[in-house]
């Protein structure tokens, strides 16, 4: 069999711009198939989105795309075999992603900045392109345990799926990135892709209670973390503060204060408590 890879893309409107069809034309460099699943009845969640995707797929290597980008790397789709040829325990591949994750529903960004790994053109609220770039210091490629949705390669693996019963289009990067930790896969991200990105995530009441929700799901996996590296109490604290600060702002009261109670339990003696006690008895 040739090989190839298939490029899933869920579209709101059932198609992709004409500067990323040619974009991905133009760049990828190996043989490729473009499997659009048509979403602009909001018929599917993205789980069940990506999962009919890799079942219309006829390459064993699947990139999961966003709509909203383009790749500046020339020849990107023979990096990606490449990479996975040389390391047949990868199993997912990103451009962005972190060495830990918390047992606390925060994003995966959410983590103090040695955690993080990146290499991407992110366009700001402002509208401005800032290379971000993270983490990367001697090797091309290094292990996390989660990647960001932008941009994930995949290796097509029996019984490694995005959860249907969690629904939504928020943490499906988070869910499939834990499957395939959880079935002895490795999780890495490259800087040999550039990827450029136009919209900015944004963590909004939707994306709190998936969060939570998986959260609840992955409650016996969690926290992980990348070989050596391990999750203290400051690495808590540090999520703890993350997710109240999002819960408050999107009104999820009720998630705040599961959270603070076990904030409060780790760290009894902050002066900040103070403050989050005035909130839950709605005195601020």
């Amino acid at each position: 069999m040739r090989k190839g890879i298939s490029i899933v893309i869920c579209s709101r409107n059932g198609q992709i711009t004409r500067d990323l069809n040619n974009n991905v034309l133009n760049t990828i460099g190996c043989d490729f198939e473009l499997v659009i699943i048509n979403n602009s009845g909001n018929k599917y969640s993205i789980f069940e989105a990506y999962n009919l995707g890799v079942k219309k797929s006829k390459y064993e290597f699947i990139v999961f795309l966003h709509d909203d980008i383009l790749i500046h790397t020339s020849n990107w789709g023979k990096i990606l075999l490449n990479i996975f040829d040389q390391n047949r325990e990868v199993g997912l591949i990103g451009v962005a992603g972190s060495r830990i994750k918390t047992s606390i529903p925060t994003a995966w960004w959410e983590h103090e900045e040695s955690y993080l790994l990146l290499n991407i053109l992110q366009h700001e609220e402002d509208k401005k392109a800032n290379i971000s770039r993270k983490g990367f210091k001697t090797a091309n490629v290094e292990d996390v345990v989660i990647i960001d949705g932008v941009f994930m390669a995949f290796r097509k693996i029996k019984d490694i799926a995005f959860n249907e019963d969690l629904k939504g289009f928020h943490n499906y990067d988070v869910n499939i990135s834990l499957e395939t930790l959880k079935k002895g896969y490795r999780v890495i991200v490259t800087n040999k892709i550039l990827v450029e990105h136009f919209s900015t995530g944004a963590i909004d009441k939707d994306w709190i209670r998936s969060s939570y929700l998986l959260h609840k799901v992955y409650k016996e996996f969690l926290p992980t973390s990348v070989s050596g590296n391990i999750i203290g109490r400051r690495e808590k604290i540090f999520a703890y503060r993350r997710y109240l600060v999002n819960c408050r702002a999107t009104g999820h009261r009720k998630f705040a204060l599961e959270y603070w109670l076990k904030f409060l339990f780790l760290s009894p003696f902050r002066k900040e408590h103070l403050k989050w006690f005035r909130y839950f008895l709605k005195l601020d």
